[in-house]
């Protein structure tokens, strides 16, 4: 019989006092549905990276309002400073060998910007 992991056991417990929820599997993993959308997921080692995760969505209204997110930086930015960076999956491989929890990763520091010119036709 297979063991069912503490922290999903706890989140079925919080799902489960929610009215309209139920859970199904979905790719391999468990995720919970309100109606026909899904709203959370449950990962244990996903892509090898030895991590317990629930991926919940944020709503459009928390999205537009411009909650803060998590940032790793590894060009060593300042306050101030415009800078190139990635979110979602690509901001975790931002650390080669090792699973970052975070938003979104700060790869560089913009020293400029140009902007090619339509050529003259004179």
């Amino acid at each position: 019989m297979r063991r069912i992991h503490p922290a999903l056991a706890k989140l079925r417990k919080i799902v489960a006092a929610w009215p309209e929820t139920n859970e199904r599997l979905s790719h391999g993993a468990p995720t919970f549905w309100g109606g026909k959308k899904t709203f959370a997921n449950f990962h244990v080692d996903h892509h090898g990276d030895g991590r317990v995760a629930i991926w919940c969505k944020a709503s459009f209204e928390q999205q537009a309002r411009g909650e803060p997110l998590v940032a790793a930086d590894t060009a060593s930015a300042r306050p101030g400073d415009r800078v190139f960076f990635v979110r979602s999956r690509e901001a975790a491989k931002a650390f080669p060998g090792k699973f970052a929890p975070v938003d979104a990763a700060i790869l560089g520091i913009v020293d400029g910007v140009e902007l090619d010119s339509p050529e003259d036709p004179e």
